[in-house]
């Protein structure tokens, strides 16, 4: 069994235990997420849509979803839900934004959301080594923005 089955077995395991619907809605992301590294989308925007029905940050959830609609080709529902983001009062969304483009392979608006959530010391930056970012390395920017961080190489 390898890891994203495990955990996707922790998490169906997680959400048996009732946990509140914050609980539930961050349990159902963390299994799009998992989907997603499996190819499995149908799962994926399943889990992510249970995730936005329970959650109490919209916002976020969103972006999940709009991440996996970019990956399945649905550019349309993508970019609905991108520009609904981008407009939103929601606070450190600046990071999920760009994985959102990165996932329709609009590298230079994931840069330009990338420096937004730099200039705001977004938290979201602790995400930029995820395989969320992979198609993002091989630019200098990735490398320049790293250092800027401090993260090591």
């Amino acid at each position: 069994m390898g890891l994203n089955d495990r955990a996707i077995s922790v998490f169906k395991d997680a959400l048996e235990m009732s946990l509140d619907n914050a609980g539930n809605a961050a349990i159902n992301g963390f299994l799009a997420v998992c989907y997603v590294k499996k190819n499995m989308y149908q799962e994926a925007i399943s889990r992510s849509r249970e995730a936005l029905a329970l959650s109490t940050n919209k916002a976020f959830s969103e972006a999940g979803l709009a991440r996996i609609y970019a990956l399945t080709g649905n550019k349309v529902d993508a970019l609905t839900i991108l520009n609904e983001l981008k407009t939103s009062q929601a606070e450190d969304l600046a990071g999920s934004i760009a994985q959102v483009y990165v996932a329709l392979n609009d590298k230079e608006s994931a840069f330009k959301w990338l420096e937004v959530a730099y200039q705001r010391r977004s938290v979201s930056l602790l995400w930029l080594k995820l395989s969320a970012f992979e198609p993002l390395r091989a630019d200098p920017r990735y490398a320049d923005l790293v250092r800027r961080i401090g993260f090591p190489e």
